[in-house]
């Protein structure tokens, strides 16, 4: 028995090595992590459309996407260095860039809309209305410099967390607003899409809007030593783009299973995105335009002039946006060509 003993430990060690070797090959380690929102339409339906079809594939694109709540959350993944690339909001992503300037744009990921949405038996028909009511805001998200900046124009001075000024501001965040104004903890709310649609359907109305602009944006240190992986990454937005606009159906489904929001409400969320209107994958644009670095300038000049301060010192937000990148993802789309047309659904066969 013993004469077999090292041949047997031979064997088990190479079976050993052959497992690794499988494990690794079914596994491979992600090129990028990209953090997301669930909360969040509707960038919620881009992604879908790339963890649910072959765009990654078709990019020989190795990269994760991880899911959060909001904004709040994703940085500090995005500063803990738990992703290297985030789907943020211009607030956010603010300031995410205000705390680590490594962080530069890359490309506008979706136009949407803010809005105030007040309750059907609050008394309040337009902003001067709020006068004596609890406004709910996500401190920190999206909608916090909105609301206070739509006060603040109206003359209306304010409390946070306290029973001080005009109107008392209540930390409610996006997944707990319905609940609050069903409530009445809450008379109104700054939200996004697809909370705006979920608290017009329990009776709401919308007394203000706004449009706002989602990015994506990468750490500099990470996107300069890997430059094929950024364009990769940017290739795949396109075609995400296209594949959404093209099967809004089934990037509804998915995008409603993993947020937990009904299909129904999914589908009647207001969109903006001119994107989701393309009938052609040459028409997706996802340039980072003058008009929107304006707006992240300016909601960036209210967030440091609010009191108290949203940011601890101004920025320039123009040199945190880098369109190298997409104009080399562009280049090779010219020369090799558009991949719309080769998209598949995983799992469903070609028809």
């Amino acid at each position: 028995m013993k004469k077999y003993l090292p041949a047997l430990g031979i064997t088990i060690a190479l079976c050993g090595v052959l497992l690794y070797i499988l494990a690794n090959r079914a596994t491979p380690t992600p090129d990028i992590h990209v953090g997301w929102q669930t909360a969040w339409a509707t960038q919620g339906q881009l992604i879908q459309a790339i963890e649910h079809t072959n765009i990654r594939e078709l990019n020989d694109l190795r990269a994760e996407f991880l899911k959060f709540q909001y904004g709040v959350d994703l940085n500090e993944a995005a500063l803990n260095h738990t992703v290297e690339a985030v789907n943020a909001g211009v607030v956010p992503l603010i300031n995410l860039i205000s705390r680590d300037s490594d962080w530069v744009v890359i490309a506008r990921v979706i136009d949407f809309p803010i809005s105030t949405v007040v309750a059907s038996d609050s008394g309040i028909a337009r902003v001067a209305d709020l006068r004596g009511k609890v406004f709910g805001v996500p401190i920190g998200g999206g909608s916090h410099p909105y609301a206070l900046q739509l006060l603040r124009d109206n003359h209306l001075s304010y409390g946070v967390g306290s029973d001080e000024g005009d109107v008392k501001i209540r930390n409610t965040p996006p997944t707990e607003m319905s609940i609050a104004m069903s409530k009445h903890a809450i008379q109104a709310a700054a939200v996004w899409e697809p909370t705006t649609t979920a608290l017009i359907s329990q009776g709401g109305a919308v007394i203000d809007t706004t449009r706002y602009v989602g990015f994506l944006a990468v750490r500099r240190s990470f996107a300069d030593k890997n430059k094929g992986v950024i364009v990769k990454l940017l290739q795949t937005y396109v075609d995400a783009n296209f594949f959404a606009a093209t099967h809004r159906d089934d990037v509804d489904r998915w995008f409603s299973e993993v947020s937990g929001q009904s299909l129904d409400l999914v589908k009647r969320t207001k969109v903006i995105e001119r994107n989701f209107s393309a009938k052609h994958p040459e028409e997706i644009d996802i340039d980072v335009k003058f008009a929107d670095i304006a707006l992240m300038q300016q909601v960036a000049e209210q967030m440091f002039r609010s009191r108290p301060a949203l940011l601890a010192k101004e920025l320039n937000v123009g040199a945190q946006v880098d369109m190298s990148f997409l104009t080399a993802a562009r280049d090779e789309l010219r020369k090799n060509g558009y991949l719309g047309s080769r998209i598949r659904i995983e799992g469903k066969p070609q028809q």
